[in-house]
């Protein structure tokens, strides 16, 4: 577990410093459990500022070493964060969870800052999802085409994520929604 145990805002407000090195941390769990286990599929969902860790560990990765799928859910990252490095680490897509009635993304993080530390007014990509960068080249464009963003739909209310922040670590939405993800290689 990377977070800081004081809560979401103290998570997101931390630096850039720490969570690269827990970034670190978690690609070489990622590194040994592929190690041990090389034909297992990996997958990794993370919630929130656990986003920006997860772009920093796959970034860290060797490239012997890949995941088969990633999910973020309600990403704090700045929408504009370049995936390049971390994307090129991933064999399947990147599912990207967006909701524009994300209080938290929408009203806070304009004020304290996306979770890789930038400051943009409402660009946290858990809104509306990621950006390809604007210089853009071939690999790059074909990396990004890894990216699928799930915008909110009301469907999901059934399933316990009304389009809050936290919604989307519901049992009933990840059971529903997120696992069946996971498990489209796996077989």
């Amino acid at each position: 577990i990377w977070n800081t145990g004081f809560g979401l805002l103290a998570d997101q407000v931390t630096s850039v410093d720490y969570k690269q090195a827990q970034g670190v941390r978690l690609a070489r769990r990622i590194e040994a459990v592929h190690r041990e286990n090389p034909n297992a599929p990996l997958h990794l969902v993370a919630f929130s500022a656990g986003s920006a860790v997860t772009a920093y560990a796959l970034a860290e990765l060797p490239d012997d070493v890949a995941v088969n799928q990633v999910v973020f859910l309600a990403s704090s990252l700045d929408a504009h964060f370049d995936l390049s490095d971390a994307l090129a680490r991933i064999d399947g897509e990147l599912y990207v969870f967006t909701s524009p009635a994300d209080v938290m993304l929408a009203v806070a993080i304009p004020l304290v800052g996306t979770a890789d530390r930038a400051t943009c007014g409402a660009c946290a990509a858990g809104l509306s999802g990621f950006h390809e960068p604007s210089d853009a080249d071939a690999r790059t464009r074909d990396l990004y085409g890894k990216i699928v963003i799930i915008p909110w739909q009301p469907a999901f209310a059934a399933t316990g994520h009304w389009s809050g922040h936290t919604d989307v670590t519901h049992a009933r939405f990840i059971e529903a929604h997120i696992a069946p993800l996971l498990t489209i290689r796996a077989n």
